[in-house]
């Protein structure tokens, strides 16, 4: 009795709410298509396209379920974060429900294209306005907005294209918006369609042509595309460090793998985030390397903890990028660091966000992009060097995936970084504890 009630309940359920449960599925699937390959990612131009054809409900639905499974990993990294810092407050249960709150802020954007409805302006021009939730992720303010964003689809499709691939990728969808407008009027000439500013069938052709041309253009970019190589006597390290602590055993033979490199006449080493932790009150431990670094006129560069007040993680602190050896100061500042994890909003603790700083500085004469760690997801915030009259020509990036352990967290942050430095044919030097 009770499962044919179940069964009833469950048809009934079906009978109502399939499509509901079909577009969430639907944004389930492009969301996990951050754990693939990159080349995956190129689909996700599919989503302002299915956004803007379905009802205000099931595109919203559909969107909110996306970013659910694009950051699905959120709860688990904040809980291992809390392994490794007992202050941190919270349980499992919280994190989801910060995982759920967090989701429906990087909706909010499309929200405000799709509930238009008393604004003719907003209606006349509602294709166009599938870029406002794409391109407000590049203001200072709204970097956190970016995560998972469509937007980097374009470093599939038109790699080293820069801002030119940007605009391609919007005009394409708006492209196909226009051919399934034209084709669906053809087909259904009573079906009332989505925008009331439709275009004719006229004008079938000059947009098929014009979509051809775009990929046209983006075979070839792809097929022209090569990565560059970094420069020779600059590398890299990873590391295997399994605490987030002081180890010294680990950093010992890190050491030494350092003075072999030294020795091999390499003049930039890049070590991952929080190596060094605390700058300067473990410079001591560092004396003999930045000796010898001095000599050979090599320079280390490493992520580090800086501005501590008296050494306190209760004050506000920086999570920055220091050199030392030939070159000795603090030459990046994060600009933001992961929130709630690092960067806490309104609190007296917790890492700094520096949102107006420059990204960029200069190593061996040359000018690169400086990321730590969680910066890695936010296409606005990369892009806004390269974007400049004289963009950098590496992207150094240095991560500590401690946390993302385990999760597909750590495959979605380096298929992030990876598309945006094939956008703007810039070689990636990352360094990343594993």
């Amino acid at each position: 009795m009770k499962i044919k009630i179940a069964y009833d309940f469950c048809c009934r359920f079906l009978k109502y709410y399939y499509p509901q449960l079909l577009v969430a599925t639907l944004g389930l699937i492009f969301g996990l298509l951050w754990s693939l390959s990159y080349y995956y990612i190129g689909l996700l131009i599919l989503i302002p396209i299915i956004f803007y054809f379905l009802d205000k409900l099931n595109s919203i639905i559909f969107i909110y379920f996306y970013y659910m499974a694009s950051t699905k990993s959120l709860p688990f990294i904040l809980l291992r974060y809390k392994e490794y810092h007992h202050d941190f407050m919270g349980s499992f249960f919280v994190y989801q429900i910060i995982w759920i709150f967090y989701s429906f802020i990087l909706v909010l954007p499309w929200l405000i294209v799709k509930y238009n409805k008393n604004n003719d302006f907003l209606i006349k021009f509602n294709i166009f306005l599938i870029g406002f939730p794409l391109f407000i992720i590049f203001i200072p303010s709204f970097y956190l907005l970016g995560l998972a964003s469509p937007l980097e689809a374009a470093g599939v499709l038109f790699p080293r294209l820069k801002l030119l691939g940007f605009i391609l990728f919007y005009l394409l969808i708006i492209i196909i918006i226009n051919l399934l407008n034209i084709l669906t009027a053809y087909s259904h000439p009573k079906l009332q369609l989505s925008c009331e500013n439709i275009v004719t069938i006229k004008t079938f052709m000059p947009n098929f042509i014009l979509f051809a041309l775009i990929c046209i253009v983006a075979i070839y970019s792809n097929e022209k595309y090569k990565k560059n190589e970094i420069p020779k006597k600059w590398i890299a390290l990873s590391t295997k460090f399994e605490t987030s602590s002081f180890n010294i055993y680990e950093l010992n033979y890190l050491k030494s793998v350092i003075n072999n490199l030294l020795d091999n006449g390499y003049k930039i080493i890049i070590l991952p985030e929080n190596t060094v932790g605390i700058w300067p009150k473990n410079k001591k431990y560092w004396t003999d390397i930045i000796i010898k670094a001095n000599k050979k006129k090599s320079t280390i560069l490493s992520g580090a903890y800086t501005n501590f007040d008296n050494g306190s993680l209760t004050k506000k602190y920086d999570s920055s990028i220091v050199s030392f050896g030939y070159k000795n100061h603090i030459v990046y500042f994060t600009r933001q660091p992961i929130p709630l994890a690092g960067w806490i909003p309104f609190s007296s603790h917790g890492l700094n966000a520096h949102w107006l700083s420059k990204g960029v500085g200069w190593i061996d004469h040359r000018k690169v992009e400086f990321l730590v760690c969680f910066e890695e997801l936010l296409p606005g915030l990369i892009s806004s060097s390269f974007l400049s009259n004289n963009p950098p020509q590496f992207i150094v990036s240095v991560v500590n995936n401690l946390v993302g352990k385990n999760t597909g967290e750590r495959r979605s942050q380096y298929n992030s970084i990876y598309l945006m430095s094939r956008l703007f044919d810039a070689p990636l030097i990352r360094s990343w504890n594993r």
